[in-house]
């Protein structure tokens, strides 16, 4: 006995949306039933989809979703790239998007799964991957940029105004380095990374 296909409908309506109405308007007329119609409204304050999941726990594999947009599914290409890949690959449901009919995932669809699904996923996976790229290749240019300008990453590093007078009675074995440590404010750790960055800073002078 085979399983008759539930349709459902789901929207993510953003605050002051236009076409409110008419995304609503335009899942009605899928012939969907009331109870499978489910739409989420996000704020600023809170963009949490409860009804999304809501809905998750209902379809089943085989059933149909009709989705008003890809935007529907996330703010961002990794979010719905994520939602994208649950409803087609987890959960294997058919999705058609109503703003782009071509996007039908029981056309072309096989034993092996949809072509159709799998082509907008392996199109967001290329987006995601392409944006992550572009981030990391931002960040370390604005690295290199304000290194360039003299500013300096990291924790600051701590006062020791007697840092090099007990570096120079250590160095002629005259104190020990906890000694030295202790006289400067420094941890025996901290003192041995403030020598190593001397002697190294040293080195580069010479050449």
């Amino acid at each position: 006995m085979v399983d008759l296909q539930e349709v459902y409908a789901y929207s993510r309506i953003l605050a002051g949306s236009e076409d409110q109405e008419d995304r609503i308007n335009s899942m009605r007329d899928m012939m969907v039933p009331e109870e499978h119609i489910y739409m989420d409204f996000p704020t600023e304050t809170n963009r949490r989809c409860f009804q999304f999941w809501k809905m998750l726990k209902q379809i089943q594999k085989g059933d149909l979703l009709y989705l008003s947009g890809l935007e529907s599914l996330g703010d961002g290409y990794r979010e719905i790239e994520e939602r994208w890949r649950i409803l087609t690959r987890e959960r294997k449901v058919d999705v058609v998007l109503l703003n782009m009919p071509a996007i039908d995932t029981r056309k072309g669809k096989t034993g092996y799964g949809s072509a159709v699904a799998d082509a907008v996923q392996s199109m967001l996976d290329y987006v995601v991957d392409y944006e992550r790229n572009i981030r990391m290749v931002r960040q370390r240019e604005g690295v290199v940029r304000a290194k360039e300008k003299g500013i300096v990453f990291g924790r600051p590093q701590k006062m020791a105004p007697d840092f090099a007078k007990a570096y120079n009675l250590w160095k002629k074995k005259k104190i020990k380095a906890d000694e030295a440590a202790k006289m400067c404010g420094l941890s025996r750790g901290a003192f041995y990374y403030r020598v190593r960055k001397m002697s190294g800073e040293k080195k580069d002078e010479k050449r």
